[in-house]
């Protein structure tokens, strides 16, 4: 692939991410804003099922360059700088917990910054920055680059939710690893942070999704000890319980208990 000089940098990386192929894309970085379905394969996006956000960035090479390969130095850096912008974005539009999203939790504007929870959003920047994992890429004969880059969605939960010394987790070996919650038919949706409430406890911690108990119970990073919990009601991302599964969730909430949710309603649907 080798663009004419004098090409508009903005076009080259429409042109290299694939747009106007189907590929919905947005240029700010790149990202796309496919919907998470359970079970689903997502190229770009969210899939709360894997635990993942994923977002493109290309970078367009220096015609001026003296050489291809000195024009994809600045040019792989240009992308992994897009991508890591595309991040943000895709984060800052996925749902926290209830019915707002990250970027009302931050209090940004119109859904980007600036936004009032600076010290919030700068968290989430530099985790994303430390935590991306760039992968899939591409080099064009011309210098271009074009990359993916990969993070866990517990990464922006732990930007919105830092952790004190006080609360990290302690062991118990009566404790469960994980809360295997059913949600089956309550209508609920994805959320990189929703709580779980039942009477007046509550637990807010790392997530997973699974399209069926089956697939939950199979699920390995729920360890040797699950407690089976069932929703009664959902309001967005976040579950009511019913008040005896409280215990269960001062438990969780001491050990830093996983949280899977099984059959929540797939976004966009």
């Amino acid at each position: 692939m080798s663009p004419a000089r004098g090409t508009p940098a903005a076009l080259l990386v429409a042109a290299w991410l694939g747009v106007g192929a189907g590929a919905a894309l947005t240029l700010v970085g790149a990202a796309s804003t496919v919907a998470a379905r359970p079970g689903g394969a997502v190229t770009l996006g969210a899939d709360f099922v894997a635990g993942s956000l994923v977002a493109a960035g290309a970078g367009a090479p220096d015609m001026a360059a003296p050489s291809p390969a000195v024009a994809r130095v600045a040019a792989e850096r240009l992308a992994q700088r897009n991508a890591r912008r595309a991040l943000l974005k895709l984060a800052l539009g996925l749902r926290a917990s209830g019915k707002d999203s990250v970027a009302e939790r931050l209090g940004c504007s119109a859904g980007a910054p600036p936004c009032k929870d600076g010290a919030a959003l700068t968290r989430l920047e530099a985790a994303l920055a430390a935590e991306a994992v760039f992968e899939a890429s591409e080099y064009f004969s011309d210098g271009a680059v074009r990359l993916r880059a990969r993070v866990a969605l517990e990464v922006v939960r732990g930007a919105l939710d830092p952790r004190e010394a006080a609360d990290v987790p302690v062991l118990d070996d009566a404790a469960p690893t994980a809360l295997i919650v059913d949600a089956a038919g309550l209508g609920g949706e994805f959320g990189v942070a929703p709580t779980l409430r039942a009477g007046a406890t509550s637990w807010t911690g790392p997530v997973l999704y699974a399209a069926s108990a089956k697939a939950a119970a199979a699920e390995v990073r729920a360890g040797v000890r699950t407690a089976k919990l069932k929703a009664r009601a959902a309001a967005g991302a976040d579950l009511t319980l019913a008040d005896a599964a409280a215990e269960a969730l001062k438990q969780a909430r001491k050990t830093g208990a996983l949280v899977i949710i099984v059959a929540v309603k797939a976004a966009g649907k």
